[in-house]
């Protein structure tokens, strides 16, 4: 397929792909003034902060700071590579896919060769489990038979996750040489190691746990130590590779994905750890995944929206544990999730609970389970003493914290409660309240930081600035605007890269160069040129002009005053200039020469003529 047909056949699909019909298949979309705006369906949020602008084709969202076209958008949502992105809009749009289309990615580079290499990858993660599973009928894998007696983990289970062991350093490297794999490809694949330029296992004689993604391709491994060893990791995963990411993977997440296929899932169940998921399937709770880790992500969160709506996070009943709930329950309550927390004993995880006490005792802890709010202030309450006043006085600086983060029907009725528990005046607690939320908006820690890093932000672009009034710097983003739009009015002579301020100076003189190389798409240009950080300052400027100009009519007017109003800036500022170094020069010769500059300014400013520019 040659770059040409490609492009035509990119350009067909966002043709007839409408991005807000195309959006408004996965969340309800409102129209506001000339844009579309959503909740951001790729991060938690209550109010929304994604917009589409439909005339361009274009999203982005100001919480998240994901954008781009129509294809960028099913690529994120669906979660998806651009090729099977634009595979997706062709099926919906009853466009025929070219059977060359595997030969290009996004922005037509080549991606054959890499198709191939990540198909040999799984393959070969695929050979690997299988000798792992197969190692267990050796003799040489008593001890890790007798691991299994001992933690009750039967034939059946065994086979259900694939459960290996692995023989030795050298073991696994000679068989996958045996198979034509190389040492390179072992390596990609993230299953060996090399010391002394020698491969070797770095999950030798442990006892393996496949790592399966959601569409059930093997894509790492978990090892545990048989015995206790001071000086090794009790659980260690293979390296993070291309097929492999920790921060967005889930433990058996593709039995999850099996399960959803014969029904709804009521809840899902969060664990730590590998043998906890085990343990709580073989009882019957099959909604059950683990988190890779202590720390939930995004990405993770967003993976257990997509199957239900109520989530139990069951995390060791120790200290480690419960900081680590304390971090995760935010990020499940972001993305929508009703979160719901399980208090294990303490020194206990999910399957010393089913060996001692069984899936009714299990359950009985679900059904104790504390909802989000409760299990904060309930945590903060186990941290202090409140027989004594100091006590008391960290439990409630802590709570009223955890009460500014709610909403205000939330607040309310949990502000009671901690009067209660502190032993303190209902009032007192409400003035705290008002206090720690005045003049701010109800928000997280985390949120509380992120608004003030924006802020810092927007003082340090008025700092760039210098003294650049709004009305100036309005009429500079309009102009930028008009460019990018290629109206038939926004043009200029000469350069007038000196009449603009700050980033917007740059970004000119990136349209320019656009616009003199012909770019065919100077809006998607833009935005992949620009670094994430300074991705609102293009999108703001894209998105300007109907804001700035209701009646097309008026548009060229409009443009034309803009015009003046930054070149009256830069002569007011010139003028300033030169009155200052005349104010300063003691040569007759060069005070003369910048009386006249000074006047022939002054007579530029009378007249407001832009003709020339």
């Amino acid at each position: 397929m040659e770059k040409e047909a490609f492009e035509d056949f990119k350009r067909e699909i966002k043709q007839k792909n409408d991005i807000v019909s195309v959006a408004s298949k996965y969340v309800p979309i409102e129209r506001r003034g000339r844009y579309y705006w959503c909740k951001c369906p790729f991060h938690g949020e209550k109010t929304a902060s994604l917009c589409i602008n439909d005339y361009d084709g274009f999203f982005y969202c100001y919480g998240c700071h994901i954008g781009g076209d129509v294809i960028k958008f099913v690529m994120q949502i669906e979660s998806q590579t651009y090729i099977e992105a634009m595979k997706i809009l062709a099926g919906w749009a009853n466009i025929e896919i070219p059977d060359s289309l595997e030969n290009f990615g996004n922005g037509g580079v080549n991606i054959a060769a890499a198709k191939k290499r990540k198909d040999r990858l799984i393959a070969l993660m695929k050979d690997t489990a299988t000798h792992y599973h197969e190692n267990l009928s050796k003799y040489t894998a008593k001890a890790a038979n007798i691991y299994m007696q001992q933690r009750q983990l039967d034939g059946g289970v065994t086979k259900r996750f694939a459960i290996g062991y692995a023989e030795g350093y050298n073991d696994l490297v000679n068989f996958l040489k045996s198979k034509g794999y190389t040492s390179e490809e072992m390596l990609a694949a993230g299953v060996i190691k090399q010391k002394d330029g020698k491969d070797y296992d770095p999950l030798a004689n442990r006892l393996i746990f496949p790592i399966i993604d959601i569409y059930g391709n093997v894509i790492a491994f978990g090892g545990r130590i048989l015995e206790s060893q001071p000086n090794f990791a009790k659980y260690l995963n293979t390296a993070e590779t291309e097929l492999f990411n920790k921060r967005n993977t889930l433990y058996a997440i593709n039995y999850l994905k099996k399960q959803r296929l014969n029904g709804p899932i009521p809840y899902v169940i969060v664990v730590e750890g590998y043998m906890d998921v085990i343990a709580l399937h073989k009882v019957g709770y099959t909604m059950t995944v683990a988190s890779m880790g202590t720390s939930l992500t995004q990405s993770q969160a967003k993976m257990i929206k997509r199957f239900a709506d109520k989530v139990y996070i069951c995390y060791d009943g120790d200290s480690a544990g419960q900081n680590a709930t304390i971090r995760g329950l935010d990020i499940l309550k972001e993305n929508g999730l009703d979160v719901m927390v399980v208090q294990l004993p303490d020194k206990f995880d999910p399957d010393d609970v089913i060996k001692n006490y069984g899936k009714e005792g299990y359950q009985k802890l679900l059904d104790e389970a504390l909802p989000l709010i409760e299990f904060k202030l309930a945590f903060v309450k186990s941290k202090y003493d409140l027989q004594n006043v100091d006590g008391r006085v960290k439990y409630l600086n802590e709570a009223i914290t955890v009460l500014a983060s709610l909403n205000n029907v939330e607040r309310e009725l949990y502000a009671s409660i901690v009067s209660e528990t502190a032993s303190t005046n209902l009032d007192f607690i409400k003035r705290e309240l008002d206090k720690k939320l005045s003049g701010k908006s109800v928000a997280t820690d985390i949120e509380r930081k992120l608004t003030a890093v924006k802020k810092v932000e927007i003082k340090d672009e008025s700092a760039e600035l210098d003294n650049v009034s709004p009305v100036v710097v309005k009429a500079e983003k309009y102009i930028l605007c008009s460019l990018i739009h290629r109206k038939p009015y926004a043009h200029f002579k000469t350069d007038v890269t000196y009449l603009f301020s700050g980033k917007r100076r740059e970004i000119y003189k990136l349209i320019m160069s656009k616009i003199e190389k012909n770019s065919v798409n100077i809006i998607e240009e833009l935005y992949n040129d620009f670094a994430e950080d300074n991705q609102p300052v293009i999108v703001d400027i894209i998105n300007y002009s109907a804001e700035s100009a209701e009646d097309e009519q008026n548009e060229k007017k409009y443009y034309d005053d803009c015009v003046r109003i930054v070149y009256k800036n830069y002569l007011e500022i010139k003028q300033k200039e030169l009155l200052d170094e005349y104010a300063g020069e003691v040569d007759n010769i060069k005070r003369q020469s910048l009386a006249e500059q000074i006047k022939d300014i002054a007579n530029k400013l009378k007249y407001k003529r832009v003709d020339d520019l």
